[in-house]
């Protein structure tokens, strides 16, 4: 079902629908009623997609975090110990941003569900996780992936708040110069 036209079609009228309710009215004053009028769909409609407005949400934010990182090459402790793959990573990160940057922007700012960050930092663990960076540190990984996933996307954040005012390359510096010693010191390489 979800691989049929008419559905993609709706979900994408839901989805844009979505966006602009949340850039003009901001998602706390959000309902389901709204959604529906404005994508032009029947209640039932949006929720054979969604269970509600947070659902949309989170999944609209999920899929863009995964849109970035389906590019990248993958993180593995070998790659980590590349510094040539350890610049492709951070370039391509930099790149994937700002490329989405209005999107980026607006689940950062305040109209949004001020949960992004939280979801960012979790998938940057579980990123950490999948590729069981987690087993090559001395100390507990929670305590890891607190520092990392707060000092790089911490990073990301400040640069997204600051409307992207460095170009990707020059972001892309900036990270190259923090990130690499952390994973080094963290993974004792």
């Amino acid at each position: 079902m979800k691989t049929d036209a008419r559905y993609q079609q709706s979900d994408a009228r839901i989805q844009n629908e979505f966006l602009k309710l949340v850039k003009t009215v901001g998602f706390d004053h959000i309902t389901v009623s709204q959604i529906v009028k404005a994508a032009e769909i029947n209640r039932s409609t949006f929720y054979a997609h969604y269970i509600d407005k947070e659902d949309l949400m989170e999944k609209m934010q999920l899929a863009t975090i995964e849109e970035v990182l389906s590019d990248l090459p993958k993180l593995s402790y070998e790659n980590l110990q590349n510094a040539s793959v350890i610049r492709q990573r951070i370039i391509g990160l930099c790149e994937g941003l700002y490329q989405r940057r209005d999107i980026f922007q607006l689940f950062i700012g305040p109209k949004s569900d001020g949960k992004f960050g939280f979801r960012l930092t979790n998938r940057a663990q579980k990123e950490f996780q999948n590729n069981q960076l987690d087993q090559r540190i001395t100390i507990p990984a929670e305590y890891v992936n607190a520092m990392t996933g707060s000092t790089v996307i911490n990073l990301m954040v400040t640069w997204m708040q600051r409307n992207f005012k460095e170009t990707p390359e020059e972001f892309s510096e900036i990270v190259g110069q923090i990130a690499p010693g952390i994973f080094k010191n963290l993974l004792n390489m």
